[in-house]
């Protein structure tokens, strides 16, 4: 593996996430796992309009950047992936239905198999999810990977996205998560007064909040080392 000059500063792998949990979820593990190597974690909000956003002005911060991450929790929409498995995709496509194959020498492995599809609303309806994998022949589906990768195509960067699926077909998602990830965005005093109001209006939410915190642990054990894994692979220059 190549390794970084001792006379010039190596070259930024900025690794972006949606949310502030998902980049605690891997910054821990990759500076265990990564040394010697400029990683810039950033946290750039939920959708395509504030990871571009983000992308774009950690790319200017950087005189010379070996790649992006754009890394996270994803849903299943097949029944090929469950709760825990990693995906690194071979393809995004973007809500309109553009398709954008992921070109970055980077070695395959089983979770590059796997197709992404980006959103700008969550999926919660198990059936809407079927159908959403029927129209664009993808397993799991986020709401920021294709813009990220518009943005490194259109500066000459190269991409990968890492995602581990935190909810699949047993369970989708509750109808709440569009709210609650909403307030999310407004801090956590929003968060907390979403989360109670709904527990009033529908107090399965309980449970069913339970099951995501567990089901996101086991995500995020997947997730950091697959961003390793990816940082060390971005150092090493394409052949």
């Amino acid at each position: 593996m190549a390794k970084p000059s001792e006379t010039s500063p190596p070259p930024a792998v900025i690794v972006a996430a949606a949310l502030p949990q998902e980049l605690r979820a891997v910054r821990k593990t990759v500076e265990r796992m990564v040394n010697g190597f400029d990683v810039d974690f950033i946290a750039t909000g939920v959708g395509r309009d504030a990871a571009t956003r983000a992308v774009s002005e950690a790319l200017r911060r950087h005189s010379r950047v070996a790649g992006v991450v754009s890394c996270g929790f994803a849903g299943a929409i097949t029944d090929v992936l469950s709760v825990g498995d990693g995906v690194r995709p071979s393809e995004v496509i973007d809500p309109e239905g553009r398709r954008q194959t992921i070109e970055n020498d980077l070695p395959a492995t089983d979770a590059s198999r796997h197709r992404l599809v980006t959103v700008d609303a969550p999926v919660t309806d198990i059936a809407a999810r079927k159908q959403l994998a029927a129209r664009t022949g993808a397993d799991c589906v986020d709401m920021e990977s294709s813009a990220v990768a518009n943005v490194c195509h259109g500066h000459g960067v190269r991409f990968v996205a890492v995602r581990a699926i935190s909810d699949d077909l047993r369970h989708g998602l509750p109808a709440e998560v569009g709210r609650l990830a909403a307030a999310g965005g407004d801090g956590p005093y929003s968060l907390t007064r979403e989360v109670l109001s709904g527990i009033v209006r529908r107090p399965g939410l309980i449970a069913d909040l339970w099951r995501l915190s567990r089901d996101a642990k086991r995500a995020a054990a997947t997730l950091g080392p697959l961003v390793a894994d990816a940082v060390r692979e971005l150092n090493d220059p394409p052949e």
